[in-house]
């Protein structure tokens, strides 16, 4: 009985609060730099830093959750399908080969609009 109380109290302090109270996101500028920090939405707790030279550099912070595995990319419009660069184990191998390819193509930081 006490173990079962003791999860759900685990259940309710490790995933459903932050997720209630950490679900969006905070902007600011750090050096002449853009720095956006992504809370628990569908970027899954992320920095994102905006370079002119590379575009936007994001990476996923460790968390506890299973799901929640690190990665870094380099991507023109902050998403990982745009990458020119990515590593970690929450990016597929498919991914990763399709980031090399785009930079070597386009190279890094290029106009996303140009090839929709």
């Amino acid at each position: 009985m006490v173990a079962k109380r003791l999860r759900a109290l685990e259940q309710k302090i490790l995933y459903d609060w932050p997720w209630k109270y950490l679900g969006g996101h905070i902007s600011f500028s750090l050096f002449g730099r853009r720095i956006t920090f992504y809370g628990f939405n569908a970027m899954w707790l992320t920095l994102q830093i905006h370079t002119r030279r590379w575009g936007y550099v994001c990476f996923r912070l460790p968390s506890w959750h299973p799901k929640m595995r690190w990665k870094l990319y380099c991507s023109p419009n902050g998403t990982p399908s745009a990458a020119t660069y990515a590593i970690g184990p929450g990016i597929s191998k498919q991914d990763k080969r399709r980031a090399k390819m785009r930079a070597l193509a386009l190279g890094h930081n290029y106009r996303v609009d140009d090839f929709v």
